[in-house]
């Protein structure tokens, strides 16, 4: 966390919200460097035992905003690129006018040293994706084809790298009855922002790495502590297929329809119009990788 702090050009701006749930206690986020700031952390701490997974815990977070102009969603083990909180408001002052939100999987912390130097030289582009186990939607990412001088749009959302205004907290609020979802976190992201009226753009620059090794050096999961989690998954997915419109109410549990009314699609836009925006064929289970293309946002095609 030193380094949000660190390497931003304006530290005393920037507030945290902070969801911990380690197992050992005394293993904090916040180090001595920290304390400098403490003020400006807000934290929400519970036992691991607790924990229900990413998505709930990003809910967590969300609440802890308390009213900043700019809100940004990033996973832990991120490592920021010098000046970073002028460069991301830079950036996102290049979007069009309108509801925008900047999103892209940030690069490995190996390419650090190469952002620095060229900041736009190891950028990805979540243009794709496809099907697993018949039912999950898992974006992927490619290099660009083209070179953007300013953000360009993107159908999808990365879940680790999310900025915008923070009026995206108050329109599209994160869904915190979805424990142990994983896979389908960023599709609904995508598909709710979307049909509220949000258009995601892949920033033409990085303003930060990402840790993605961590299943190799044996780290922690929640699926290791919580031995019921995949049963509680199976039923969480089927929330997740019926807010994109593809489970009955029927075959789903009660309890996991709670809310529901509150957490999804938006009504300024069409989901089945998402699908065909994203290349995504439902019915037949295909994709139409949008990597090679660039959308127009006026004339509301890909070139």
């Amino acid at each position: 966390m030193d380094d949000i702090f660190k390497k931003a050009k304006e530290p005393h701006k920037i507030f945290i919200g902070l969801c911990q749930q380690n197992k050992n206690e005394k293993e904090q986020c916040i180090s001595n460097y920290n304390l400098k700031y403490k003020n400006q952390i807000r934290e929400y701490n519970i036992s691991y035992m607790e924990a229900r997974g990413p998505t709930w815990a990003r809910y967590i977070c969300s609440h802890l905003w308390d009213g900043e102009e700019y809100f940004l969603q990033i996973d832990s083990h991120s490592r920021f690129i010098p000046n970073w909180d002028e460069k991301v408001k830079y950036l996102f002052s290049k979007c069009p006018p309108g509801k925008n939100i900047l999103t892209h999987y940030p690069p490995s912390h190996g390419q650090y040293d190469k952002i620095i130097k060229n900041p736009s030289s190891v950028v990805s582009y979540t243009c794709s994706s496809h099907f697993e186990n018949n039912f999950h939607i898992i974006s992927e990412a490619r290099p660009p084809k083209v070179k953007h001088n300013t953000p360009f749009i993107t159908p999808y959302v990365s879940a680790g790298f999310i900025f915008s205004k923070s009026d995206l907290l108050h329109d599209v609020p994160f869904d915190p009855y979805l424990p142990y979802l994983f896979q389908g976190e960023e599709i609904l992201l995508a598909t709710r922002f979307w049909t509220n009226g949000w258009n995601t753009y892949n920033p033409n620059e990085a303003v930060l790495t990402h840790y993605y090794k961590r299943e190799n050096q044996n780290h922690p999961h929640f699926w290791d502590d919580h031995k019921d989690w995949s049963v509680i998954q199976t039923e969480a997915n089927k929330r997740y297929y019926y807010l994109l419109g593809q489970y009955s109410k029927d075959k789903i549990k009660p309890e996991f329809l709670t809310h529901v009314q509150n957490y999804g699609m938006g009504k300024c836009r069409k989901l089945e119009d998402w699908f065909s925006f994203a290349g995504i064929d439902m019915k037949n289970k295909k994709v139409k990788s949008r990597c090679n293309y660039v959308y127009n946002l006026k004339a509301k095609e890909w070139q």
